[in-house]
């Protein structure tokens, strides 16, 4: 499944901390079992930002992210896949595994 995550932004600098803490999990594989970032998209002023995640379910991205994060308020929700435009195909997520 895809998680999709909107970050509303309210202190940069405890938000810019979590997203060192998370990419430096990221880098050194990390991260939970069942939980794989795609993509981050941060807003050009730093107030929103969002991110795609494929995962076993919802409640392992959240619980994650929740704990990670802070300076931020986090919206999740499922992705509807087979409508989405620019997912990575499972094949190129086993490739790039």
């Amino acid at each position: 499944m895809h998680v999709v995550i909107r970050h509303y932004v309210s202190d940069q600098m405890k938000w810019d901390r979590s997203v060192k803490s998370i990419m430096s999990m990221i880098e050194q594989h990390r991260l939970p079992t069942g939980v794989k970032p795609l993509v981050f998209l941060p807003s050009v002023d730093g107030r929103n930002a969002d991110c795609v995640w494929e995962a076993d379910s919802l409640g392992a991205v959240q619980k994650f992210v929740d704990r990670e994060t802070t300076g931020a308020r986090n919206e999740y929700f499922e992705l509807k896949a087979e409508a989405a435009i620019g997912l990575p195909k499972a094949e190129e997520l086993a490739r790039a595994a």
